[in-house]
């Protein structure tokens, strides 16, 4: 799949990772360090598995950096299959399924939706400890 984009990512190595877990396995420096030098998204798998398995409790099983790649293609073809086929097909696919919920694409609850989502997961372009740039929930 190749991907066309001239934005940066949301989630920079595809998998989401939320701010807290971010930080305290301190993936920052990690995920710059790949960026800059066009390493293989594999590598930042394999430290991401190695901080999680330093920090995993007795008797939980083991992350692998392989199950971790799997993950993300899979994220990959379900993007590919929103993003190209369903909207190639049927233009403003998720604001649709939304509606045909109940639910207002632009309404109070939508919105607090994704300002909680963006506080959450900050996108990858920013630093997860600075929440001023991100959405403020409607108050």
């Amino acid at each position: 799949m190749t991907e066309n984009r001239t934005s940066p990512p949301y989630f920079p190595h595809v998998i989401q990772i939320n701010a807290q877990h971010w930080r305290t396995l301190d993936l920052g420096a990690l995920s710059r360090q790949i960026s800059e030098r066009s390493i293989p998204d594999i590598i930042f798998y394999r430290q991401l598995a190695l901080r999680m398995n330093r920090r995993r409790t007795a008797g939980s099983p083991a992350v692998h950096a392989g199950q971790l790649n799997m993950y993300a293609t899979l994220l990959k073809v379900y993007h590919h299959l929103i993003d190209d086929v369903a909207e190639g097909q049927t233009p403003d696919v998720l604001a649709d399924a939304l509606r045909r919920g109940g639910h207002d694409p632009l309404g109070s609850t939508a919105v607090g939706t994704a300002a909680t989502f963006a506080r959450l997961f900050p996108p990858g372009d920013r630093d997860p400890g600075d929440q001023s740039a991100l959405l403020k929930t409607p108050g």
